[in-house]
């Protein structure tokens, strides 16, 4: 009787022990969780691409001479380089993503909001798509774009910027923006680079903590 209670309680154990262990390695319990931040990284890349009310999409532009139109006009692909150059200003990182030289006919009712920045009926314009992060864990003010220049001697500063995506601004602590620049320029096939000067990074008390830098881009 004594070995047959002790060969039953050790049965019983050895069940035990198998649903604790069952238990711990149910890839049930851990699923949802890989589902949720998966879809949670999805979500986020999918909503950093935000269409420009104003001009035609040009994602699909990867290729010189390349085309594309909609309802607010149409685009040609001139010059096109992917970046991905950094630069840190300050507390500040500035990441480059692409470059892009395009000619643009705006659709008719776009012509009004365009006669702003030029009284040409279409034009060529370089835009750049960037990502800036505030590392530190205080506010700084910041613009990845104060002034460009290109290789065929224009000059053009912030105001000029078109696309109006609101890039200037006071970046919380570790906040991350994203979109894209543009700047109407004259015969826009023949540019070789172009040089983006950021603007200082400024803390809370508008004291400079580090002055701009200067990235060039060359197609």
């Amino acid at each position: 009787m004594k070995r047959l209670s002790w060969m039953m309680a050790a049965m019983l154990l050895a069940a035990g022990c198998s649903n604790n262990s069952q238990s711990l390695e149910s890839p049930n319990e851990a699923e949802p969780a890989v589902a949720v931040e998966t879809a949670a990284a999805e979500t986020k890349e999918a909503a950093e691409y935000v269409p420009n009310p104003q001009v035609t999409d040009d994602q699909t532009l990867l290729k010189e001479k390349q085309a594309v139109s909609d309802g607010k006009g149409e685009l040609m692909l001139l010059r096109y380089q992917s970046a991905d150059e950094q630069v840190q200003v300050g507390p500040v990182q500035v990441t480059l993503n692409e470059a892009k030289v395009m000619h643009f006919t705006p659709d008719y009712s776009m012509i009004d909001f365009f006669h702003m920045y030029t009284h040409e009926e279409q034009f060529d314009f370089v835009k750049i798509s960037v990502t800036f992060e505030n590392t530190s864990d205080e506010p700084v003010q910041f613009n990845p774009a104060a002034h460009l220049k290109t290789s065929t001697g224009e000059l053009k500063t912030w105001e000029d910027d078109f696309y109006l995506e609101e890039l200037a601004s006071t970046l919380k602590p570790s906040e991350i923006k994203s979109g894209s620049m543009g700047f109407i320029v004259e015969k826009g096939e023949t540019i070789e680079w172009i040089d983006l000067l950021t603007s200082d990074a400024v803390n809370g008390e508008n004291a400079i903590m580090e002055q701009g830098k200067n990235v060039r881009l060359t197609f």
